[in-house]
């Protein structure tokens, strides 16, 4: 039996609207996500962060089923008003529903 491994990257990628959580320190706010990937993103938003915090994000997926719950990313590095990301920890029925929203804007 053959399996093919298909590869989800972030080429040609619409802007995502997410409210970011710091569990911190129980702060809160919007954010648009650029180049979002399985692996992670950027993110452009008001609410200050540091590297290395850990952050939860909730992704509004544009013409989606569904919105998508990241339980835990970690900052890699920020700027004035924006930040990436690393995903750390995603449960596996929103890892497919992001997989399948990736591969869609792939084409």
């Amino acid at each position: 039996m053959q399996t093919t491994t298909v590869q989800v990257s972030a080429a040609r990628r619409v802007p995502v609207q997410c409210v970011l959580y710091c569990p911190h320190d129980e702060r809160q706010g919007p954010g648009t996500v650029h180049t979002l990937s399985m692996d992670g993103c950027h993110i452009e938003s008001p609410v200050e962060v540091r590297p290395g915090m850990i952050v939860s994000l909730y992704l509004m997926l544009p013409n989606a089923p569904q919105d998508i719950a990241i339980e835990q990313a970690l900052v890699t590095w920020a700027r004035q008003g924006e930040f990436g990301i690393q995903i750390q920890h995603l449960q596996p029925a929103e890892a497919h529903h992001l997989r399948e929203y990736l591969m869609t804007q792939a084409d």
